[in-house]
């Protein structure tokens, strides 16, 4: 569940609500996943120090996370509260995380599997809603193969089998 945390990199760009191609947010991004704290099966709390260079303030109310083993939900997890990122500004950005489980013995199956290194047929669905400055911005992506997600956060399946293997 933990690497389906990071969320706001995706959230700078992709596709407007209305379907076109929204313009990449510039100058945006993680700096550092900086702590994540653990509140047992209910949720987690993740710290990150996001870069916001560009002259709008941004802004997160709501998104989902969706782990799929062959398109068939296994878990989520919801943003708890708004974020928020001042204009032009690095800062330190707690994000909220509540944890839903769909199948709780086919994502010990899941976990047991990645931790062999099979990602095949894993995929992550994610919704998000917010603004950039007074635009709204919604993103969705549907059926993104696990190793392509876990790239944009520069994470391969190898490091996610250490992880789960430790």
């Amino acid at each position: 569940m933990l690497f389906l945390a990071a969320l706001l990199p995706a959230f700078v760009s992709c596709r407007r609500g209305d379907g076109r191609a929204a313009r990449p947010v510039r100058g945006v991004g993680i700096e550092a996943v900086e702590g994540i704290e653990l509140h047992g099966l209910a949720g987690a709390d993740l710290t990150l120090l996001v870069r916001n260079g560009s002259r709008m303030r941004l802004a997160l109310y709501d998104a989902d996370l969706e782990l799929c083993l062959n398109d068939t939900p296994v878990a989520g997890m919801r943003l708890a509260q708004e974020v928020f990122v001042p204009r032009r500004s690095v800062q330190r950005v707690v994000l909220r995380w509540d944890f839903r489980l769909d199948d709780p013995l086919t994502l010990y199956a899941l976990s047991r599997r990645l931790g062999r290194g099979e990602a095949a047929g894993v995929t992550v669905n994610l919704r998000a809603a917010g603004r950039s400055g007074p635009a709204p911005v919604h993103i969705r992506r549907d059926g993104v193969p696990l190793s392509d997600f876990l790239r944009i956060f520069g994470i391969d399946t190898d490091e996610l089998k250490n992880y789960l293997n430790e």
